[in-house]
């Protein structure tokens, strides 16, 4: 019944499923899974998809985007007449955002926590893709950073703004969110305004 269907899979990553960027390795322990876990959790999906690819005669393990959402990507690309798009292009066409983008003076983007992750086509790499394109100047502002990969983030931004201003746990970062964001904001057009004067 899938067959005469065009399936779309808009993934805001391009991890593959299995290897050292793949679903297990990257996600797991972002989801608590101890290293033991981690190797068990590959093996078991490498088994998983032996039988799938056989069944189906179409291999998707390597795929960009198959690591997606603990590998759903896979078991998606699997359907015939499936393919995969990155998330933020198929959303950015649809608003039109290099338009809205590209007359802008400046541009903010952010995300809950910036890491290596990020550097997989998460939105604020696509909306700084889009910033660099037009030599528009865009400012991240991040719930927390993660540390040693400043030097892989600092082409794609002109400055990283932490929301948080002074110490808290993560349960009371979330309830303050809106107030930790907006108040980043605020510091960001105070530091803005020094710049442009």
């Amino acid at each position: 019944r899938c067959s005469d269907l065009e399936i779309i899979i808009a993934s805001d990553v391009d991890n593959p499923l299995l290897g050292t960027e793949g679903a297990t390795r990257i996600f797991g322990p972002q989801k608590g899974a101890s290293p033991a876990m981690v190797e068990e959790l590959e093996s078991n999906l490498a088994s998983f998809y032996d039988v799938i690819e056989k069944a189906f005669n179409r291999r998707v393990r390597h795929l960009p985007g198959a690591g997606a959402a603990g590998g759903i990507g896979a078991a998606l690309l699997i359907m015939p007449n499936a393919s995969q798009r990155s998330g933020f292009e198929l959303i950015a066409e649809h608003l039109d955002l290099e338009n809205k983008i590209k007359d802008n003076d400046i541009v903010l983007t952010g995300e809950g926590r910036l890491d290596r992750q990020s550097l997989f086509g998460k939105v604020p790499l696509g909306v700084s893709g889009i910033c660099r394109k037009h030599d528009t100047p865009v400012v991240a502002i991040c719930g927390a950073c993660e540390q040693g990969i400043e030097s892989e983030l600092a082409p794609h931004f002109d400055a990283i703004e932490i929301a948080l201003s002074k110490p808290m746990t993560e349960k009371e970062a979330f309830v303050m969110a809106t107030t930790n964001v907006s108040d980043a904001g605020v510091r960001v057009g105070q530091w803005l305004k020094l710049i442009l004067r």
